[in-house]
């Protein structure tokens, strides 16, 4: 009888704690997916979505969708290396890096509706979100070589890691020739050898910067390339006489 008392109460202690603190947190949240229509194909879209990883770092696998005809994760810049999502960090399925390629077939996704979708991270499980169809009010932004600036006084930059990257992550360090960071608004036009750098980790975009230190999350075993490139204020890529003024730093987490 004691037992079946200590095991009640324990329960309803459980149930308690639940009410009080709500449903159990994914450590993987997805939010602001978006999909804009590919210029002249009208069942394609490009997606775009933000990670937030509060955990520990997962494989991003695959994604899918009721809806879709095909769905998948293009990496053009990952050399085929697996895409691996930082813990305790935030990431981003963006434009200019890995993204995820949409067909449909026609019907059910006018412009401001939403469309399922899951990602799926190894060893970790499913995620679920909803994309916005948001072609209608989305700037697209062209980071491209072809849309890039030349500058008279070129910047340039260097990467390091002066205490090395290990499974736990760690830091980097930017170093700038004839640049100068600054966190502009949208609406801040172009200033020569000013504006941000965004970050890649095996064509995973982890954000922009702006200064001179980026913390990297932890990182499952494996090789891995980062790569940072200088972009102006109004987001299009600096030039040097090779194509972007970027650098790349590669490692390996044994």
């Amino acid at each position: 009888m004691k037992r079946i008392v200590a095991v009640a109460l324990l329960v309803g202690a459980g149930l308690v704690t639940l009410l009080m603190t709500g449903l159990p947190k994914s450590d993987i949240v997805l939010t602001n997916a978006r999909a804009v229509q590919v210029e002249g194909r009208p069942n394609m879209f490009m997606v775009t979505m933000t990670i937030q990883n509060d955990g520990g770092p997962v494989a991003l696998s695959s994604v899918s969708s009721p809806q879709a005809v095909s769905v998948s994760v293009m990496n053009p810049f990952g050399g085929g290396s697996p895409l691996i999502v930082p813990g305790s960090a935030t990431s981003e399925i963006a434009m200019d890096g890995a993204h995820v390629m949409l067909m449909i077939d026609g019907q059910g996704f006018s412009e401001g509706s939403l469309l399922p979708m899951t990602v799926t991270f190894a060893d970790y499980g499913d995620v679920s979100t909803k994309v916005l169809n948001a072609s209608a009010d989305t700037m697209v932004m062209d980071h491209g070589p072809a849309n890039g600036v030349l500058v008279s006084d070129t910047p340039t930059i260097a990467i390091s890691a002066p205490e090395g990257i290990t499974a736990d992550g760690g830091e980097l360090l930017i170093e700038t020739e004839n640049f100068v960071f600054r966190k502009a608004e949208d609406t801040v036009p172009h200033i020569d050898n000013e504006g941000h750098a965004h970050v890649y980790l095996n064509g995973l975009k982890l954000g922009r910067l702006y200064g001179s230190t980026t913390q990297i999350g932890s990182l499952q075993p494996g090789k891995y390339t980062v790569r940072i490139s200088l972009h102006t204020n109004d987001h299009r890529p600096y030039l040097n006489d090779d194509g972007p003024a970027a650098a790349a730093l590669s490692f390996e987490i044994p």
